[in-house]
């Protein structure tokens, strides 16, 4: 047998799409002496489903019980999925309803993404004032903000390290009385 007629055959068995005669060519083939080192997987499997073959009994009113339980479930499956005549046309519009608002909330979230991409993409710096002196004037008055609070926190600082000091001094002033 060639390589690519027994790949095909393998394929078709573990799809569960061979006959007992190509199954029979397979075991022929498994049952012959020289086999590649990557099909042992497989002889084995072939080897072992041939001596278990002979040993499984298969009950002789095994069908007629498969096709009872057949008919049962689905006698049962009939009977829960009979519903009301009205059911099925409302259960279409609602569908029907489903499926336009699933289209408009993707189009939406797509708008949204799309916006929201683009102007993440704009990130060239922009002009909030059209005449350069009030664009200097505002600077100006920003900065002058920043220095007073930044002073504002020095004096903090200064007057923090001060008490500080005394605290220190207090402290050391004790351990030499002591």
């Amino acid at each position: 047998m060639n390589t690519d007629e027994l790949n095909r055959l393998l394929e078709k068995f573990y799809d569960g799409e061979t006959t007992r005669e190509e199954e029979l060519k397979l075991e022929r083939f498994f049952s012959s002496e020289p086999i590649p080192a990557h099909l042992q997987v497989d002889r084995e499997l072939f080897l072992s489903m041939k001596k278990h073959d002979s040993q499984i009994e298969v009950p002789q009113e095994l069908s007629g019980m498969l096709s009872d339980l057949i008919d049962r479930c689905e006698a049962e499956d009939a009977q829960t999925l009979s519903a009301p005549k009205g059911f099925s046309i409302r259960f279409k519009a609602f569908t029907q309803q489903f499926r336009f608002y699933s289209a408009a909330a993707s189009i939406l979230i797509l708008l949204g993404l799309s916006l929201t991409l683009f102007k993440m993409n704009d990130t060239r710096p922009r002009d909030t004032f059209s005449d350069p002196m009030e664009a200097y004037l505002e600077t100006q008055r920003i900065l002058s903000y920043v220095s007073k609070n930044m002073q504002a926190g020095e004096k903090a600082v200064a007057l923090y390290d001060t008490n500080l000091k005394k605290v220190h001094q207090v402290l050391e002033e004790k351990r030499i009385i002591e």
